[in-house]
């Protein structure tokens, strides 16, 4: 369950939220059903792919579920590019799921009580700023796990 829920919160969070460019290979390429011509350069960010209802069914609500049936999870994982894909992607992915995983089971075996703290939706607003800048702070209240 720990890797379905990493996996869904990385999908509804955009690390590099602008569009990434790439040009379509020789002999051009199918995408979403089209034809595009090879040399043609496209652009898509994740967060467009992540929320394609064909791809993530309820894309917009928090579903782990969808990570944890082996089917439903291969289907899943070939849209999902989080971390781009190809020989253009992200160096420190498995550095970033390594931190991922630690600090999930680190906070959850630590604390047993975890709470927005005076959270307004403004805090949570976003712009593009290649990297994801936000309008406020992420603030939590935590209560230890007695020993």
């Amino acid at each position: 369950m720990q890797r379905a829920i990493v996996k869904e919160s990385i999908r509804l969070s955009y690390g590099v939220p602008g569009k990434i460019p790439r040009e379509v290979p020789e002999g051009g390429a199918t995408l979403c059903g089209s034809h595009i011509p090879g040399g043609t350069m496209l652009s898509m960010s994740c967060r467009v792919y992540h929320h394609y209802e064909p791809y993530f069914p309820n894309a917009d609500e928090f579903l782990p579920e969808r990570w944890l049936d082996e089917k439903s999870a291969a289907e899943a994982e070939k849209h999902f590019i989080a971390f781009s894909r190809g020989s253009r992607n992200c160096i420190g992915m498995n550095l970033a799921y390594a931190e991922l995983y630690y600090g999930f089971a680190y906070i959850f075996r630590k604390f047993e009580m975890i709470q927005a703290a005076d959270m307004k939706d403004r805090d949570m607003e976003w712009h593009d700023a290649f990297v994801v800048a936000t309008f406020g702070h992420l603030r939590v209240k935590l209560q230890k796990v007695q020993n």
